[in-house]
């Protein structure tokens, strides 16, 4: 389990080398890495971080084809319900799961598909009752 303060070194760390490219913060790419491969929890707690923090939709999509999208790959089978919840809770990830590049027919892109089903048919009917 990650200390909310070295969760919040790794998520900086991690967006400033996107936005500088020095290679001092070169570490929390390889960090992001590891975390997402060895513990579900974190990965997800560091990856919505990452998206909570973004300046703009360039950085969203930074954090969608990289920390984001090898979350989902790695545990969309075995932590689907989980993944939906923080989707639905948090706005960057509705909007970062746009950005998600996703192999053909693949369990991820179905999920993707339904999960985009899901708000537009929510979107729709909020609006027809305007």
């Amino acid at each position: 389990m990650m200390t909310s303060n070295k969760l919040d070194l790794c998520v900086r760390a991690y967006l400033e080398y996107y936005r500088s490219q020095f290679k001092k913060y070169g570490w929390a790419s390889d960090y992001a890495e590891q975390l997402i491969q060895t513990d579900q929890k974190a990965g997800l707690e560091f990856v919505v971080e990452l998206l909570n923090i973004c300046r703009n939709e360039q950085e969203i999509i930074f954090v969608a084809s990289g920390a984001l999208e090898d979350f989902l790959e790695r545990y969309i089978l075995t932590h689907r319900k989980e993944i939906e919840k923080s989707i639905r809770k948090y706005p960057a990830m509705r909007v970062a799961i746009r950005y998600v590049w996703t192999e053909e027919e693949s369990p991820l892109q179905m999920f993707l598909r339904e999960i985009e089903l899901k708000f537009t048919l929510k979107i729709r009917a909020l609006q027809s009752v305007f």
